[in-house]
This record gives C-alpha cells, structure tokens and sequence, in this order.
C-alpha cells in the first residue's frame, strides 16, 4: 500500500509538471528527481521510456536527471579494482612481514575458479623477477601445473641462465599436476633453461629407504640443486584427504587418526601444518623423498593459493612465516586480513 500511495504521489506531481505554466514545490521537484533517478539508474530505462512512464518530455527528463547528479541525489562512484587489490596487498606485506604479494580481482570464490587468474598472475610474477634467480625448485598439484602452463605460453624471449628442478619425487601418479618431473621440465621450456629431474617415487616404507635413495648417484645431479635453490614455488593445500599421501599405502587408519588430533589445517610440499603454522612431526613426513622443509625455507617461497575454502590454511601458513610472496585472489586476501584480525 505505501508503495503505490508513493507511486500515486509521484505520478501526481508528474501529472502537474506536465501542465504548461505550471511550477512544482520544491519538495514536489525533489520527488521528481528520485523517481526519475530510479526509473533510470536502477531499473534501466531509457530517458524516453522514463518519459513516457512519468509524462515528461525527453528533454525534461534529462534534465531532472542532471539536477539530481548536481544536488546529490545521484551519486555515481567508479571503483578501481585494481586500487582496492594493491591496497589488499599492502595490508598483507604489513601484516604478515611478507617480501612481496599479488591480490588479483576475480569474480569466482572457489579455487577452482580463481585458478586462471591466480595462474596468470603468479606467471606474470616469476617472468618479472627472473633476473632475481637461479634455481627454481617446482612443487606440485592443480595450481602449480596451472602456473607452469601459462608460463609456457607466455615464454620469454631469448635463453635464461635458470635451472629448474623437482622438490618432490612423483614417480608411478598418472595424474599430470603431480607428476614433478613433466612439471619442471614444462616450466623450464617456458623459461627456455635447463632442468634436472628426481627419478623417485613420491613416498617410501622407511625414513632410512629415503635416505638411502637420497644418496643414490642417479639424483645427485637434482640433489644438488636443493642446495642452491633461490625460489620455491608452491601451492597450499588445505584438506588432508585430498593430499596424495593418502592414496599411498603408507598412509592408514593410525596415521590419519594422528594427524586428525593434531588438529591440522593445510600443508606445504605434503608438509602438515597446524593453525599457528607449525609443521607437525608426522611420522610419515621422514618417509616422503623430497627436499627438507629447512632447505625450502632458506630459499623464497612464491606461494600460489586461493579460494574461500583455504582461507584458514593460507592464514596458518602466513603465521607461520611459511611463505615469502604470495599470489591470492581479493576476495581471500580480504578474508584472510579479517580472520587474522587485520
């Protein structure tokens, strides 16, 4: 009832504006305004079917339209995404003492669909600060091989003096995002460098299997390269059961009762965190074949990761200093800040 007595009031004063000779109230001509604003601005109308709704001329509406800018009624605001993502950015260096972040606009939440632009923005990064680096060690899983892939299909011109090498064994996955090796090598094509790959398979029955295999004359070459590794690149996962630890035999009942008490909130490079970002002495972390988490956290980590749903698993590993650059869309970053208290 109040909206069409409102409509009737409007349409009265409308009525009486269209009478030659005629003058409107003020307050008359302010409620002329706001309908006309609405009719325009938020039901998407066009000034002649503005007109022919309220019986105006054309020109009357235009100018009703333009008075309402002038006195405040209308007030039209363009956002800059761009602005809001590097004010997003600044906040989490600040907050978190991180060497460097990208906050990318997207319009999906999840991480499946942020990955595109997360991809192309970690791409974009690591293109940019090639001259910074040497060694490039590639962790796995669907962000990075995303990462890798647009790396190669932005490419770079002339040859890098850049080694990339596998921070995990992988051998016997099918899947390709895991499969280290390709990976590496699939970034060092984009990089047009050169890449040592870790002939290992991913987990082993004891610590003392993997050291054994560590040692082993074949891996030297990619061993090595841990050693003198200037940038990590890796992805954060948040769910233990979507880890490939689990599809291995290594990984039963116990294990996965142990880790559940530990109350454990995302990994790094198959390394499980807990909320403050400490990595737990998981028993099965000694039998994973790949580089110590010391070694990686000597290095830069350029971390690629977004998604609502990691949200506490990005908070716990920026806690934890776990990551130096990160690469997050705004929706998350923004997340990310309020959870942390920012």
């Amino acid at each position: 009832m109040y909206l069409t007595n409102v409509w009737r009031g409007v349409t009265g004063v409308a009525d009486a504006a269209a009478r030659p000779g005629r003058r409107l109230s003020a307050e008359d001509e302010i409620d002329l305004m706001v309908r006309c604003a609405e009719l325009y601005y938020l039901q998407r109308m066009t000034q002649a079917e503005v007109g022919q709704v309220l019986g105006l001329t054309r020109l009357r509406v235009n100018q009703l339209l333009q008075r309402a800018r002038q006195e405040g009624i209308v007030r039209i605001e363009v956002t800059d995404p761009r602005r809001a993502s590097a004010s997003l950015a600044d906040r989490l260096i600040r907050r978190f003492r991180l060497e460097d972040a990208v906050v990318v606009p997207s319009r999906a939440s999840d991480s499946a669909g942020v990955m595109p632009d997360l991809a192309r923005a970690a791409s974009e990064w690591l293109l940019n600060h090639l001259n910074e680096v040497s060694v490039i060690g590639v962790g796995w899983g669907h962000t990075v091989h995303s990462v890798v892939s647009h790396v190669r299909v932005l490419g770079v011109q002339e040859a890098q003096a850049v080694q990339v090498v596998p921070l995990l064994g992988a051998l016997g996955d099918p899947r390709p995002e895991f499969r280290s090796n390709d990976l590496a090598k699939t970034l060092a094509e984009g990089l047009k460098g050169s890449w040592q790959p870790l002939d290992l398979p991913f987990v082993v029955e004891t610590p003392e299997l993997r050291d054994s295999l560590l040692k082993q004359a074949a891996v030297q070459a990619a061993v090595r390269l841990w050693d003198e590794l200037d940038l990590a690149l890796v992805s954060i996962g948040y769910d233990l059961s979507r880890s490939p630890l689990v599809r291995t035999p290594y990984f039963g009942a116990a294990e996965l009762a142990a880790a559940e008490s530990l109350r454990l909130v995302g990994d790094i490079l198959s390394r499980f965190f807990d909320v403050e970002g400490v990595i737990q002495p998981l028993p099965i972390h000694r039998s994973i074949v790949g580089i110590d988490m010391e070694r990686v956290r000597a290095a830069r980590v350029l971390a690629v990761a977004g998604g609502m749903e990691k949200t506490g698993s990005i908070l716990a590993a920026l806690r934890g200093r776990l990551v130096d650059v990160l690469i997050i869309d705004a929706s998350t970053a923004a997340a990310v800040l309020d959870a942390g208290g920012a």
